[in-house]
């Protein structure tokens, strides 16, 4: 598996970048805007979820989602349902994948 986003910083910390929310189209096949949330994770745990996503048949990025659907679906039975106003609430700004708005700027 290809591990070349990755590189080892002074502290031995894997950092894997772009681990970008790519969706797949929406139910009215268009599709949904993109974000980048950079990750810094152990190595020791880097290695594992490379194990993991050989194992499922998944990228790092789609095995991310995976988990973190997962955990939000868990929440969300144990603590309520996120209601989309506070979802509205939250600025997601920061974390837009320039490039997409790049794309989307030079579609418009």
């Amino acid at each position: 598996m290809d591990i070349s986003p990755l590189y080892m910083d002074k502290s031995s910390v894997l950092r894997l970048f772009a681990l970008p929310c790519k969706a797949a189209f929406t139910n009215g096949g268009i599709m949904k805007q993109t974000y980048t949330v950079p990750v810094k994770l152990p190595e020791d745990l880097m290695r594992k979820l490379l194990i993991v996503c050989k194992s499922e048949g998944r990228t790092p990025n789609n095995q991310f989602l995976f988990m973190l659907r997962n955990n939000i679906q868990y929440y969300e039975r144990t603590k309520g349902k996120i209601s989309p106003a506070a979802m509205k609430e939250q600025d997601i700004a920061p974390y837009l994948d320039t490039q997409d708005t790049a794309d989307v700027k030079n579609k418009g």
